[in-house]
């Protein structure tokens, strides 16, 4: 007999609840036996899925998180050590994933890993803006001009942010 889902494969195992005939890349086992993905209801665990109300929430976080990292990039730029700006990329990764997995109640969905990695770096950009606008003489329009200012230390500290907090929230 033929799988029902994959005719071109050869079978010999049929769902027990259904009697579907299932190949090996369609079966599932359940202990009852083998079934068919419909007939086991194969959902994803809850820990990686996010309710509407939990995205608002995590977009919220994300909004506020951004702020405050970009405070903080600020802060620590004025200070201007170079290995506290890397040890810095660490910091705020960590309190950004933490950040999110606190306002989701502990979730670990892939959404979740893009908001924190896209935060830790829109962050980065917002302290440059921070750094010209509180601490210089300038206006805004200068402090937007210097947004994309880029060196070396500084670049780590954004990539190891944006790395650090997305594999807090990796799954497992």
């Amino acid at each position: 007999m033929q799988c029902d889902t994959h005719p071109q494969v050869e079978t010999f195992t049929s769902c027990n609840k259904c009697d579907k005939a299932i190949c090996y890349r369609c079966m599932v086992q359940t202990p009852v036996g083998f079934r068919c993905p419909e007939c086991a209801q194969v959902r994803k665990l809850p820990a990686f899925t996010l309710t509407t109300l939990e995205t608002l929430q995590a977009l919220g976080a994300t909004i506020a998180l951004t702020v405050a990292a970009g405070v903080g990039w600020a802060v620590i730029e004025r200070v201007g050590f170079l290995f506290l700006i890397v040890a810095t990329g660490f910091g705020l990764g960590y309190a950004i994933s933490e950040g999110l997995s606190y306002a989701t109640n502990r979730k670990r969905a892939t959404s979740l890993q893009v908001m924190a990695g896209a935060s830790a770096i829109v962050s980065y950009f917002l302290g440059n803006v921070f750094l010209y606008l509180f601490f210089t003489d300038f206006g805004l329009s200068v402090a937007l001009d210097h947004t994309f200012d880029i060196t070396l230390f500084r670049f780590l500290a954004a990539i190891i942010a944006g790395s650090f907090a997305v594999s807090r929230l990796r799954q497992l």
